[in-house]
């Protein structure tokens, strides 16, 4: 009650993450009690802050905060192991090196609304979840993560607004949104990931140069305009043994002008060129000035 609150105090040696459990009674006078199986998460909370120089590991003994600025230095590296839980309330600026060991049976977890700014950055097996800002200008390598329930407004645009090279691999990007579009800058190589319930008001996925999607798995994923479009701007990019599992209204590919855009082999979700000239293509037969996609080397199964 009010006057008298019941006051619970747990040790600072209990572990990050450990649920307590147990039974709550309470009687009211002249009347009936009444009891409730009470379930308290322990959330032990240590702050990042300030300028990292060296070499700081984090364990998964403990949830770390980001609730104001802090930067890994130029001779910082930044160290995350298994199972680690970090909350981005502001953005982790890098001049170092970020490294996450991330488990397949004990994934890293970050959590929005922020991202990581700059640097150096290889993660395996980690969790991205509920990011409002992008990840930008960084280099470095993406193995096994989800990156999920992201939502970037307008101001930021991309999830990945990066003139780095990164790479992903068995990567999943699954129910988010951007404004613009999932990625903008240049090198970036998509291999063997999955995109699933994304959706953009502006662009498609691919929108910068040396763009490389190989091997990937498309399913639910919306665009204003055309998800990968060839343009003589973005002729460096690489689209190829890709697999559309479900159609959107808007066409999938848009080819660029000339006469003759022979695109690399696609599963299209059918092995029928009406429907996939149809559903998927924008190219001379919608706009003349277009060129005309050849669909000699469709793939008649998934890649993969």
């Amino acid at each position: 009650n009010k006057t008298e609150p019941l006051i619970i105090q747990f040790g600072e040696s209990i572990a990050n993450g450990r649920v307590i459990s147990f039974t709550s009674s309470f009687n009211i006078v002249g009347g009936e009690g009444d009891s409730y199986d009470v379930n308290l998460a322990i959330e032990r909370g240590t702050e990042l802050t300030g300028v990292m120089d060296t070499t700081l590991t984090l364990n998964a003994d403990k949830l770390w905060l980001v609730n104001s600025s802090f930067k890994v230095g130029e001779n910082g590296i930044l160290i995350i192991n298994p199972g680690t839980h970090v909350i981005l309330n502001e953005k982790m600026s890098n001049l170092g090196q970020i490294i996450g060991l991330g488990a397949s049976t004990n994934p890293i977890h970050f959590w929005g609304p922020n991202a990581i700014d700059c640097g150096t950055v290889n993660m395996n097996y980690t969790i991205f979840q509920g990011m409002e800002y992008s990840f930008k200008n960084l280099d470095g390598e993406f193995r096994y993560c989800i990156f999920k329930e992201f939502n970037i407004p307008q101001g930021e645009y991309y999830l990945f607004d990066s003139y780095g090279s990164i790479s992903f691999s068995d990567c999943q990007f699954i129910d988010g949104f951007a404004q613009a579009s999932l990625v903008g800058g240049s090198s970036h190589i998509f291999t063997r990931c999955v995109f699933s319930n994304y959706n953009s008001y502006m662009y498609g996925s691919l929108k910068g140069l040396n763009l490389q999607f190989s091997y990937c798995n498309f399913s639910n994923v919306s665009t204003e305009l055309d998800l990968f479009y060839n343009s003589s701007i973005n002729t460096t990019n690489i689209f190829e043994y890709n697999n559309i599992l479900t159609r959107s209204e808007i066409p999938l590919y848009g080819s660029s002008p000339g006469t003759i855009d022979s695109i690399a082999p696609q599963y299209w979700g059918s092995i029928d060129d009406d429907i996939i000239s149809e559903y998927c293509i924008y190219d001379f037969y919608d706009d003349a000035s277009l060129a005309e996609v050849l669909l000699t080397d469709k793939l008649l199964v998934p890649s993969y």
